[in-house]
């Protein structure tokens, strides 16, 4: 019977893996269908362009002056967001501007991916903790915050996550989530749904990246601020420090229904490590409305020692079959058989 629920879990995490890779692939049909046209439209972008993805948000401990409760509640300015034209020659990414594969769109607003709330498969499944403890098994590692409180008889979690999603994406998120009010206290399968209808908040992240960790944070992109019960924004590419991802930098503005409720979620972040003001990991309220900037605070896990042994794993495999297999299929079964291993042993 053990055997057999291991080989069942083993198979669903190998599912799961499957599907987190599915926009993996979208993105690399789609770069190869960019080809040498995209490139020369690039290089055609005016100097304004550049200069949007030049915006910088620098840290505390260097030079640049502390940001203002004014500055942090501006509207991103729309000179900073200019759309990308090369986009137009790639179909699958004109495609993924106006329509929706697994819940996967493109945005050329500052050039990303996220996934459409009206299409969004993973809704239904809700949120709990075990997502984030089975995700480093399958190469989604990333930092995260999760932030409870109680309202009326609704239980709350709203979670941010920022970090590498599994070797081609990086980027963050934002979810809003509820359940009927228990005095249990959570278990690990204990599961939030996604908010609807009115109690859906207005929410926008904007995420920055410092791949040098000079503490120049370049502005990536700017998600659209709207109601929502989950922000997400994906970059292609990989983060030179996965663990803890502090080259990453998540700024929020959540705008609730009422006051009560934004006063909770503040109160909430300061109870997760916040500090109140304007300055790194710390949040601010102007009414309906909470400001956060996230970059060092860190719920997840330490899983080094399990990317260490995985890694060990996948290089021995493909080793050994060397001599039968061509080398694109020695990195694919390597970590295929890698995780299935890791799963039987672990779990």
């Amino acid at each position: 019977m053990k055997k057999n629920l291991r080989i069942i879990i083993s198979a669903l995490l190998a599912l799961i893996m499957v599907i987190a890779y599915i926009p993996a692939i979208t993105v690399s049909i789609a770069k190869e269908a960019d080809g040498e046209s995209e490139s020369d439209i690039s290089s055609s972008l005016t100097d304004e362009n550049e200069t949007s993805e030049g915006e910088t948000s620098t840290d505390e401990e260097t030079t640049a002056p502390e940001t203002t409760t004014e500055n942090v509640q501006e509207e991103p300015p729309t000179e900073t967001t200019t759309e990308n034209t090369a986009y137009k020659l790639n179909p699958i990414k004109r495609y993924l501007s106006t329509h929706a594969i697994l819940s996967y769109m493109y945005s050329p607003r500052d050039d990303y991916y996220f996934v459409s709330q009206p299409s969004a498969w993973q809704k239904p499944y809700g949120f709990n903790k075990a997502y984030d403890l089975v995700s480093p098994y399958i190469l989604l590692e990333y930092d995260y915050v999760r932030v409870y409180f109680q309202y009326e008889k609704q239980d709350y979690m709203i979670q941010m996550w920022k970090g590498q999603y599994g070797m081609v994406f990086f980027g963050g998120e934002i979810g809003v989530y509820a359940k009927p009010h228990s005095d249990e206290p959570d278990k690990l399968y204990t599961t939030y749904k996604g908010v609807d209808g009115n109690e859906r908040p207005k929410m926008q992240i904007t995420m920055y990246h410092d791949p040098a960790h000079r503490g120049d944070y370049q502005r990536i992109f700017t998600t659209p601020y709207e109601k929502t019960w989950w922000a997400t924004g994906f970059k292609p590419g990989h983060l030179t420090q996965e663990e803890p991802a502090i080259e990453l930098r998540q700024e929020g503005k959540v705008t609730f229904k009422n006051e009560e409720l934004a006063t909770l979620f503040t109160q909430g972040l300061k109870e997760c490590g916040f500090e109140d003001g304007t300055g790194i990991d710390a949040c601010t309220q102007d009414g309906k409305t909470v400001y956060y900037t996230w970059q060092n605070i860190n719920h997840a896990e330490s899983t080094m020692g399990v990317k260490v042994f995985t890694g060990t794993v996948a290089a021995t495999t493909a080793f050994l079959m060397a001599p039968l297999l061509a080398p694109v299929w020695i990195t694919a079964l390597g970590t295929f058989g890698a995780l299935c291993l890791l799963a039987v042993i672990v779990l």
